[in-house]
């Protein structure tokens, strides 16, 4: 297993696998996975935002993991509502820290919803990984233009119309513009492997080059950057403070217009 995208199918037959429930806590007293560690959606964005425990703080992210028990070497499966926005945010920060993570595609509604199955448990095989990209680095790969961004936001993010949330409205210079929800299917769940790469290609991205994808703030950059691994990419990097970073540092070019 190659991919950190799994079905719930593959989630329950995960061997020795621990569940994270990034639902909001009234809908995980409903109802969870036996024995899931429930952690606020909230939480960790804002964790993630403050300087001090930003994602470089790798000894204070050690200690937050700990603390909730999803340390050492047994597998974590995330799942949220089914939005796949908060359960990527979890998963690409827990495997920057170097926890074997997956995803429910789906997320509670098809996980839940085939509670009881008795497949054979499978075994793991470390799933492709996403690192972290900083704000020079991309500055850098911008002013030299080898950067291959995915800008994972609304058309009307991306071309300045909605900028109400940022400093200034527009993109990054040479972002490409998928708004994540062309990733879901019909049903709601994430498309399969082949289709999600096709769309990925269509736009311009290389599966042999590698691919930098962002958001405003972290959740639907976590999110392309989840999709990008599923698609068979496999040098992923995700801006993680995305564009509301970017558009606040007045150093920085911003491009408006599709």
């Amino acid at each position: 297993m190659s991919s950190p995208l799994v079905s719930a199918a593959q989630a329950h037959a995960l061997s020795q696998a621990r569940f994270l429930d990034v639902r909001a806590r009234l809908q995980y007293e409903a109802g969870q996975m036996p024995g899931a560690i429930h952690l606020e959606p909230r939480a960790w964005r804002e964790r993630a935002r403050n300087p001090a425990t930003g994602l470089d703080q790798t000894a204070s992210w050690a200690a937050e993991l700990t603390r909730l028990g999803l340390h050492g070497p047994a597998p974590v499966v995330v799942y949220d509502d089914g939005s796949m926005t908060e359960a990527a945010r979890a998963w690409f920060i827990l495997q920057l820290s170097g926890v074997t993570a997956f995803v429910v595609n789906g997320g509670a509604p098809a996980l839940l919803g085939t509670f009881g199955s008795h497949e054979e448990a499978i075994g793991i095989t470390a799933p492709v990984s996403a690192r972290l990209v900083e704000k020079a680095v991309l500055a850098q790969q911008v002013a030299a233009r080898t950067a291959r961004i995915w800008d994972a936001r609304t058309p009307a993010e991306f071309e300045g119309s909605k900028a109400d949330s940022y400093a200034r409205g527009g993109h990054i210079p040479g972002g490409i513009n998928i708004d994540h929800r062309q990733c879901f299917d019909d049903t709601g769940l994430i498309k399969p492997p082949q289709a999600l790469r096709a769309i990925l290609c269509a736009a311009g991205f290389d599966p042999g080059q590698q691919i930098t994808t962002h958001c405003g703030s972290g959740g639907r950059g976590s999110f392309a950057g989840l999709v990008a691994a599923a698609a068979g990419f496999e040098q992923v990097g995700v801006y993680y403070q995305g564009f509301s970073e970017w558009a606040a540092d007045s150093t920085l070019a911003v491009e408006t217009g599709a």
